[in-house]
């Protein structure tokens, strides 16, 4: 927040008090918008204000930080948790699809790489014909 809008949420917030009286408000330069104000009192509490705001951007910053490091850490999770070429992820426990899979290839019972793969391809669904 600049100083204009920092004195603007200021004003706002003393005149959302209905026995605020306006003439707090008057500025010893009215022609500057950030200049101060004529009333002692009202600049003191404007200065609190400011460091108010001032302190509420800084905790919103370091929120964002905070957030964003959570989300470096996320991906670089994910990156590791890739998946090499060559392989592929399957449940740990076969599926009845992946079962049926493995017996529907029964042609070639002997034959346990025929069996898994069929197992594996039936696991990726439909269309993965990735597993040679």
């Amino acid at each position: 927040m600049n100083i204009q809008e920092t004195q603007q949420a200021y004003e706002e917030w003393l005149q959302a008090n209905p026995d605020f009286d306006e003439e707090l408000l008057q500025k010893s330069d009215e022609d500057d918008e950030c200049s101060e104000y004529l009333d002692d009192e009202t600049n003191s509490m404007y200065s609190a204000f400011e460091a108010g705001a001032e302190a509420q951007e800084q905790i919103s910053l370091n929120e964002i930080r905070a957030k964003q490091r959570e989300i470096n850490d996320l991906k670089a999770k994910l990156e590791a948790a890739q998946v090499h070429e060559g392989f592929v992820l399957v449940p740990k426990e076969p599926t009845g699809k992946m079962i049926s899979a493995g017996y529907e290839s029964k042609e070639h019972v002997n034959n346990l790489i025929v069996n898994y793969k069929a197992m594996i391809e039936a696991a990726q669904g439909e269309g993965h014909d990735n597993i040679e």
